[in-house]
């Protein structure tokens, strides 16, 4: 069906006139065991203009967090990236510190990192749905805010 092919892993329940057990969509903890981020850099089910793009890398300081979040204020409140405009739509993440994981949620200009148990992943992740979306402006501009270079 075309919600499996947008997103595979999404339950599908029968309903008559909206009516479900509201333990089924709510208060799910979704990100609280297990954390995997499947991306791949891929064009919109919906949109053709709308893009995903996602980058690994490792936090290895403290002032790396505190510029990280620097980096998301910019693409997301500013909607800039190297000085271009860019729409983001969604943001998502695993954010790996020395210490502590955290997961980032975003829609549009509104985003939190929350504390949240150990992942499988080795390397921290961002993941960006959104127009206007290039790449290598995004590698590059994390560079330079972060001082990290990201995969």
């Amino acid at each position: 069906s075309r919600v499996k092919e947008i997103n595979s892993i999404a339950p599908i329940y029968d309903t008559k006139f909206g009516n479900i057990d509201i333990n089924k969509i709510l208060d799910l903890h979704a990100f609280e065991q297990n954390i995997k981020l499947n991306t791949e850099d891929r064009g919109s089910f919906h949109d053709s203009r709308i893009s995903t793009i996602s980058f690994d890398f490792d936090l290895t300081a403290p002032s790396h967090f505190e510029n990280l979040d620097k980096f998301l204020q910019n693409v997301l409140w500013e909607s800039k990236v190297l000085g271009k405009d860019v729409e983001v739509h969604r943001s998502k993440g695993v954010i790996i510190d020395t210490e502590k994981t955290y997961v980032l949620q975003g829609v549009r200009d509104t985003y939190d990192l929350i504390e949240s148990p150990s992942t499988e992943l080795k390397r921290s992740k961002l993941v960006f749905i959104g127009k206007n979306l290039v790449k290598d402006d995004f590698l590059i501009d994390f560079e330079i805010f972060t001082g990290i270079k990201p995969n």
